[in-house]
């Protein structure tokens, strides 16, 4: 009985190994395959800040800075697949190694399906811009006007002006870089490798129920309302975890700057929401549409309510 046990052992092993091998056999020896298979899985975990590869961090800050990451995904078995803040998507191994296209074409043909670019954010009013942005802008672009304002998650500021132009400016009002915008998911050689990933569709994929209802073009639609507003006006579920723009936090993980400086600053103004984004830094929205950015130590980089 014992060796017909140890038998039925050894084949369970056998099977096992045979599984694994032809598990790895199915990845694609093609770097380009690979990204389709990635660009297309079914299967994936969108990604808190503190789960993605220090190599992968390390590799876009090299290569596509200023934009950072804002939405992170893991196709298990597969590889890494990030979209940055102007929608563009890079895809790495399961190692965090970068994949190329076998020299078919250039990262920046990869984009995120439908409308998610620059100006993917919390929409705000017009007059919340800072004096030097609003200064940079009537000196240099006088002929035209601003049309919107979005802050990021990673606290830059963007502001869309009358002939589609996108300025990308940083924390303190200086300008980044003019934005590389896509139209529809096409990049510059055309959407090869359009995301296949939504936001997600349940509290476990998103920081707010209201976050991922943005209509037709996010970041777009006229300040009041939940559209063109990625962090809501409240009446969401408030689910902790990863999400759009990083992983959402409860007010006790919050460094005891921030807190100080709400009890200080909105002392009977409820705070509905924190996130903490793939930078560090933290973005946090109040009653009343205010929105505050803290870097990773607390420090106040931006507050609309002031």
């Amino acid at each position: 009985m014992k060796n017909f046990i140890f038998v039925l052992l050894g084949f369970a092993i056998m099977g096992l190994m045979v599984s694994c091998e032809k598990d790895q056999e199915a990845l694609p020896a093609s770097q380009e395959t690979l990204i389709q298979y990635i660009a297309q899985a079914g299967d994936v975990d969108m990604l808190a800040p503190e789960d993605v590869p220090t190599q992968i961090h390390n590799f876009i800050e090299e290569n596509f800075h200023p934009y950072q990451i804002e939405m992170a995904f893991h196709a298990r078995g597969l590889g890494y697949e990030m979209m940055l803040e102007n929608g563009l998507c890079i895809f790495f191994d399961n190692n965090g190694g970068h994949l190329n296209h076998d020299g078919i074409h250039n990262d920046w043909s990869n984009s995120h399906r439908g409308d998610y670019h620059c100006m993917m954010g919390d929409t705000l009013d017009v007059d919340m811009i800072p004096e030097l942005v609003q200064t940079f802008i009537a000196d240099n672009y006088p002929d035209l006007t601003i049309r919107y304002f979005v802050l990021k998650p990673s606290g830059k500021l963007c502001v869309e002006l009358g002939d589609d132009l996108i300025l990308m400016f940083g924390t303190g009002g200086e300008l980044l870089t003019e934005c590389q915008a896509f139209s529809n998911g096409m990049g510059n050689g055309g959407a090869h490798h359009r995301h296949n990933h939504k936001f997600g569709t349940s509290s476990g994929g998103q920081c707010d129920s209201t976050m991922v209802q943005t209509g037709g073009n996010p970041g777009h639609p006229m300040h009041p309302g939940n559209q063109g507003n990625v962090m809501g006006h409240g009446y969401g579920d408030g689910g902790i975890g990863p999400c759009w723009g990083g992983t959402s936090i409860p007010l006790t993980d919050l460094p005891a700057d921030i807190t100080n400086y709400l009890d200080l600053n909105y002392p009977d103004v409820e705070l509905l929401f924190a996130m903490q984004n793939f930078n560090g830094y933290y973005m946090l929205r109040l009653e009343d549409c205010v929105r505050l950015v803290f870097d990773e130590n607390g420090v106040l980089l931006f507050d609309s309510g002031n």
